[in-house]
């Protein structure tokens, strides 16, 4: 588990090969993300939430390494059945962003 500030880091730093749109969508979203949960107290959810932000990262690594290019990846249903209403309303924000570009 990396630390916040690293992992923050390391994230903007993986953005750098995404298209530009993605990139500039993706370092918004990670700094207000990042903003949201600087005062949480709660270890479990700081734990959750770094986690979480390590797997995107490894994901964001991988695939920008690839021969072909930034894919993305499906979120699989038992994933986005553990949403709350407050990330599924994220996620549908996220999407109808993602749709405008």
């Amino acid at each position: 588990l990396l630390p916040p500030l690293p992992l923050y880091r390391r994230i903007m730093k993986g953005h750098k090969f995404l298209p530009l749109e993605m990139k500039s969508l993706g370092d918004q979203y990670v700094r207000d993300e990042f903003k949201r949960h600087a005062g949480i107290d709660n270890p479990l959810q700081v734990v959750g939430f770094l986690t979480q932000w390590k797997v995107y990262l490894d994901n964001i690594e991988t695939q920008t390494g690839s021969a072909d290019g930034f894919r993305g990846k499906q979120l699989d249903m038992e994933q986005f059945g553990k949403l709350s209403d407050e990330q599924l309303y994220q996620l549908h924000e996220l999407m109808t962003v993602t749709r405008e570009l």
